[in-house]
């Protein structure tokens, strides 16, 4: 019985969250909000739907847009498909891109990479971490896998109330 209480007190209060926070998304895949143990965050979780692969390379990227950004609720976000390291290679080299832009700034943007089955070394920054700017900014690093780690990038905004602000990002995984 109480766990039941639970888990409609804790529907009760996302469904509460997502009343009041004035966001919209736009892209592929849906609004999920995810809760978890004294937080209660509305994000967007947007795979891009397709994930390319060709010339010794495998790319997922996704965007984001809202009407208002917030940086309490990280908002707007988006999450790539996860994408993996060939087990029958030497090695991955990974460029994560990360960007937001804005109608009206100034933007900040920021991201996670969840890494599971292998691991990761940093490699090198290629576009060095410019934010805040009056409406765009962005950064793009690389870093060294293992064979068999799947790579999953997730942005996000973290700029105090830009109006329309888009996030995106993409991973690119280049064969070794």
């Amino acid at each position: 019985m109480r766990k039941h209480l639970l888990i409609v007190a804790t529907a009760i209060a996302a469904m509460f969250v997502a009343v009041l926070v004035p966001t919209s998304a736009h892209a592929d895949g849906s609004t999920v909000i995810n809760l978890g143990p004294g937080q209660y965050n509305v994000g967007f979780t947007h795979p891009t739907g397709t994930v390319t692969i060709g010339g010794g390379t495998i790319s997922a990227r996704c965007t984001a847009a809202a009407a208002k950004g917030s940086s309490v609720l990280l908002t707007p976000q988006c999450t790539t498909k996860p994408i993996r390291c060939p087990v029958s290679s030497a090695g991955c080299a990974v460029v994560f891109a990360l960007q937001e832009s804005a109608l009206r700034g100034p933007v900040a943007v920021s991201g996670n990479v969840l890494v599971t089955g292998g691991s990761g070394a940093f490699d090198a920054v290629l576009q060095p971490y410019s934010c805040p700017q009056p409406n765009t900014c962005g950064t793009r690093v690389r870093d060294l896998f293992t064979p068999g780690t799947t790579i999953q990038l997730t942005t996000f905004n973290i700029a105090v109330g830009p109006n329309f602000p888009i996030v995106f990002s993409q991973a690119t995984l280049t064969v070794l």
